[in-house]
């Protein structure tokens, strides 16, 4: 089922309709069906407004294809990941986390990146409730803090703080031509 957001405009009143957006979507091997709610906490938009106003409804296909890619084997919509703490750090540099207010005492850490693999790491907390994190190349990473009866899962987003500037920007001179900013770390 597919269904659109409608606008109607008659005799001076506006008219909103929101319907579900329903598109299957292969998994392992499998179909299942995805509704817009479950787009969205992928961060999909299942619709947008073009430059000219107009309203787009994103094709099926396309929702599918972006899904696929946002989702990883197994992982199902429905459960959705809670993080503690949400930490920036700079790539390739040791780094410096302070976790005291999460967990006093920590007996355990776990470092895993993307793919689940799983990165060594020192569980020693240092003065002032840090512990160190090894040089981390950029990307995503989940850290779980282990203590006697608790348990504190944090997401680690290692980035730069800007992306690359040619030489002739990063000495203040300027260019004409063509921008497209696209905002992403995956």
């Amino acid at each position: 089922m597919s269904c659109v957001f409608l606008l109607d405009i008659a005799y001076g009143c506006v008219i909103f309709t929101l319907c579900e957006i329903n598109t299957t979507v292969r998994e392992d091997g499998q179909e299942r069906v995805m509704n817009s709610e479950q787009f969205r906490l992928l961060g999909i938009e299942t619709d947008y407004f073009a430059a000219d106003g107009s309203f787009v409804r994103v094709s099926d296909e396309v929702l599918s294809s972006l899904a696929a890619i946002l989702t990883a084997p197994g992982q199902h919509l429905s459960t959705s990941v809670h993080f503690d703490e949400v930490f920036t750090v700079l790539p390739e540099m040791v780094a410096l986390l302070p976790i005291g207010g999460l967990l006093p005492r920590v007996a355990a850490v776990f470092l895993l990146n993307e793919h689940g693999q799983s990165i060594p790491c020192s569980s020693i907390m240092m003065e002032g409730g840090r512990i160190e994190l090894p040089p981390l190349p950029s990307g995503y990473y989940s850290l779980e803090l282990h203590s006697a009866h608790q348990m504190r899962r944090c997401l680690l987003i290692v980035a730069p703080h800007s992306v690359y500037q040619p030489a002739v920007l990063r000495r203040g001179e300027r260019l004409s031509g063509i921008n497209v900013q696209l905002y992403s770390l995956r």
